[in-house]
């Protein structure tokens, strides 16, 4: 899986569905993958959890680990129809799993990249634009997130918030691309991200 691959996919996702509350997705079947396609911020809802900057546990393992409320609670709500559909397209296919998404999308993606890699899946994922999710991560849980890249534009705001100052970290190997500048709002839109992408 190419990061321009990845992007395709991101933010041109196939026939989408809804999943939980306002979280659109699409599960593609290519001839070498399933993907798993999680889209950007787009409803009234999904920048709720963008700002619900609460910390909360998100798996209650031997070693428990904390995230920001709003996307735990987001992949929650519509993790049991898309776990469904996905192990159905790879029981059907025996392809590999891979993810992607961009923005919000990009911090459901990331939640979903750990729960399928801690069912078995090992899916590959690529994410643009994502912001901080996990709020002090162990080296352990670090690990889990060996097999995700994070695509940042050096300027994007939204891969800074929460702010580091809030204890939030990021996970996954990182790609940066573009300059740095003092356009951030304007840095984390799909076209520079696209322009980057697909030249540098």
């Amino acid at each position: 899986m190419t990061i321009k691959e990845s992007f395709d996919k991101a933010i041109h996702p196939g026939e989408q569905k809804t999943a939980g509350v306002e979280t659109q997705y699409a599960v593609i079947v290519t001839p070498d993958a399933v993907w798993l396609e999680i889209e950007g911020s787009v409803q009234k809802e999904d920048w709720k959890s963008n700002f619900d900057f609460a910390v909360v546990p998100y798996k209650k393992q031997l070693e428990k680990w904390l995230a920001h409320k709003g996307f735990v609670t987001r992949w929650k709500q519509a993790r049991e129809q898309i776990v469904k559909e996905v192990k159905d397209a790879i029981s059907a296919t025996n392809l590999p799993l891979r993810i992607t998404g961009y923005s919000h999308g990009a911090a459901i993606a990331l939640l979903a990249h750990e729960d399928f890699g801690f069912m078995g899946y090992d899916p590959e994922t690529i994410v643009f634009g994502c912001p901080r999710v996990l709020w002090m991560p162990s080296r352990k849980i670090k690990a889990r997130f060996s097999k995700l890249t994070r695509v940042m534009n050096r300027s994007d705001i939204v891969t800074h918030v929460p702010f580091a100052l809030m204890m939030y970290r990021h996970v996954g190997n990182i790609v940066k691309v573009g300059k740095s500048n003092f356009n951030w709002i304007k840095s984390h839109y799909i076209s520079r991200y696209e322009k980057y992408v697909f030249t540098e």
